[in-house]
């Protein structure tokens, strides 16, 4: 038994049309970075992004990643309570996992909120 597979031909793109792609792309880009916070700030001198700014960013990661490590003990906690198989004792271990892992997430969020908070009155004091 024979199976033939069709072979096609691409066209290459012109170099023009490749170069209108990438800035568009590249525009875009700049456009999710200023909606994000990751391009540089206008209202800057020189359009740097300040310390207070650059501290914010950082912390504001750190916090994303507390809530990302919460997120997944969330989920072990939970798989590991269905798999306890009437097991008090895990289920207990679990259901605390879970109430201290949704107590961490509580903590990031209102971390988060007082960092931003502070951080854009101190940007707008000392940037004017």
């Amino acid at each position: 038994m024979i199976i033939s597979v069709p072979n096609f031909a691409f066209a290459q793109t012109p170099e023009s049309t490749q170069k209108k792609g990438i800035d568009a792309a590249l525009n875009k880009l700049g456009t999710i970075g200023k909606d994000t916070g990751f391009s540089k700030s206008e209202n800057l001198p020189g359009g740097d992004l300040g310390i207070y700014t650059k501290i914010a960013m950082i912390i504001n990661i750190l916090l994303g990643l507390a809530g990302i490590i919460a997120t997944i003990l969330i989920i072990i906690a939970g798989t590991k309570w269905i798999m306890a198989g009437g097991n008090e004792e895990e289920v207990t271990k679990a259901k605390t996992t879970i109430k201290n892992s949704v107590i961490g997430i509580g903590i990031v969020l209102a971390s988060y909120l007082i960092v931003n908070v502070a951080i854009k009155e101190l940007v707008d004091i000392f940037a004017t």
